[in-house]
C-alpha cells in the first residue's frame, strides 16, 4: 500500500489579514445580516481610500491588498497593550494591570471601532466607519481615547502589578 502524502499546512499573511476582515464583519453584523455588514465595510474602505488619496496624494492604494494592509495598520494603532483586572487582596479590591494576548487586543480594538463608529453623527454607517478609520490613522477619535484611557488607568495602578502572580 502506498502512504497518503501528508500536506503541509501553511498560513500566509493574506489569509490572516482576511481573517481580520471576517472578524470585523462579524462584530459589525446585526441580526445575521452578514452581506449587509460586508457591503458596509467595502463602502467604508472605498470612502477611506478617497480620503487618503486626497490627504496623501503620494501614497498609491491598490485594491484588496491595500484594504487588508490598511485594516492591519488601523488595528495596530487601535490595539490596547495592557488592561486592568480587579482582584481582591485582603479586604480591598485592586485594579491590577495585565498584559493582553494579541487575540484579546484585536477583539477589544474591533469592538471599540464599531462602537465608536455607531456613536458618530454621519448619515450612513459607511461614512461613520470610514470616518473612524481615518481618525484612527490620524491618531485621534473615540477609539484612540478609549485606548489611551485604559493605558492611563493601567499606568496609575502600576504599583499593584506585583499582585499579578499571587
Amino acid at each position: 500500500m502506498t502512504a497518503i502524502p501528508q500536506s503541509k499546512i501553511t498560513v500566509d499573511k493574506e489569509t490572516v489579514e482576511s481573517n481580520l476582515r471576517k472578524r470585523l464583519t462579524n462584530v459589525l453584523m446585526r441580526n445575521g445580516k452578514k452581506r449587509l455588514a460586508e457591503r458596509i465595510i467595502q463602502g467604508a474602505f472605498k470612502r477611506l481610500a478617497l480620503k487618503l488619496v486626497s490627504q496623501f496624494p503620494d501614497k498609491p492604494l491598490k485594491g484588496r491588498i491595500a484594504e487588508n494592509q490598511l485594516l492591519e495598520e488601523i488595528l495596530e494603532i487601535a490595539r490596547p497593550r495592557i488592561e486592568v483586572r480587579r482582584r481582591r487582596i485582603g479586604a480591598n479590591h485592586h485594579q491590577i494591570p495585565v498584559e493582553l494576548p494579541l487575540r484579546r487586543q484585536t477583539s477589544l480594538a474591533l469592538r471599540w471601532i464599531i462602537q465608536s463608529a455607531r456613536s458618530r453623527s454621519e448619515n450612513t454607517m459607511e461614512a461613520r466607519l470610514a470616518g473612524e478609520f481615518n481618525d484612527i490613522l490620524l491618531n485621534e477619535g473615540i477609539t484612540i481615547r478609549k485606548r489611551d484611557e485604559l493605558h492611563k488607568v493601567a499606568e496609575a495602578n502600576r504599583a499593584f502589578s506585583r499582585f499579578r502572580w499571587n
